[in-house]
Formats: C-alpha cells, structure tokens, sequence
C-alpha cells in the first residue's frame, strides 16, 4: 500500500510538471512583442503580495511628504542592513474615480547609490499610478540606499504616505 501511494505520488508530480513546462513555452510564443505592457495572472500578484508583507520595509522619518503642484521633492534614503527594502507608499489625491482611472498626478522615482542593483535592473525604478492600484506604488529600495524623487503633477498638493 506504502509503495502505491508513493508511484502515485510520483506520477501525479512528473504530470505537474509537465502541465507547467507545456504552459509557459505556449506563453513564450504568444507574448506581447512590447513586454512593458504584461500584466502578471491574478494569483501571482496575490502571492507577490503576501510574499511582499514579510518582506523588510523602508523607514523613514518623516514618514509622509508633501509636494506642491507641479513641484519635486528629493528624499535621501540612508543605507540598511538588508539588501532590499520595500518602500510602499499610499498617494492622495487619488483620482481613481475620474477617467482614466489611472490617472494619480504623482510620481515615485528611485536612483540607487552608485548604480547599486544594475545587473537586476533596480538601480532606477519609477512608480505612476496603475489601472489596478491607483493609489498604492511600492519601489524596491536597494541596501546602500539612494534619492526618491517625488514628483505631483496634478492641481492640488499630493500626499505620499511611506506605509
């Protein structure tokens, strides 16, 4: 019976994995030519979310930055002792509600320290409200640390809030 389950066990793995390596080379030949507009299935943003939840976050203070219309705001973000940091901020004014939905008037930039992060492509980020998270934008903050550049390009004063 211990031998059974065990072959089973097995045969259902290797048929997982297959199923898995047949679905992302179909993937590989029907993606986008322009990469910048992919947008991850449902569940792995779930998944990159709890993922992100234990992740090490940025601390800052002050934790919440104010920015004139039309005005940019440098932030010196000082070195940590973990490789990577997530630095999530909540934006207000949020124009979630007026089309295009998208349409937060602010902006996040991150340049690291000395292109610290290049070989990954984290050594220059930006963030601008999306479809999906108008108000949320989270920047990967890199160990010896860097500038944010906030930015609020709409009417009123925007609001950026490190959660």
């Amino acid at each position: 019976m211990n031998k059974v389950f065990f072959i089973v066990l097995i045969v259902v793995a290797v048929a997982f994995a297959l199923v898995l390596a047949s679905g992302s080379s179909n993937n590989q030949a029907s993606a986008p030519a322009d990469e910048g507009n992919y947008s991850p299935p449902a569940w792995s943003s779930a998944i990159g979310s709890l993922i992100g939840s234990f992740s090490p976050s940025l601390k800052l203070s002050p934790s919440s930055f104010r920015v004139q219309p039309g005005k940019e705001q440098q932030v010196s973000v000082p070195a940590g002792s973990q490789d990577f940091r997530r630095a999530t901020f909540e934006v207000t004014p949020c124009n979630s509600s007026s089309p295009p939905a998208h349409a937060t008037p602010a902006t996040i930039a991150y340049k690291s320290f000395a292109n610290e992060g290049s070989d990954l492509k984290l050594d220059s980020q930006t963030w601008q409200g999306t479809k999906k998270k108008p108000c949320v934008g989270a920047i990967i903050v890199l160990q010896h640390g860097g500038t944010l550049t906030l930015g609020c390009s709409g009417s009123q004063t925007c609001t950026m809030t490190l959660e």
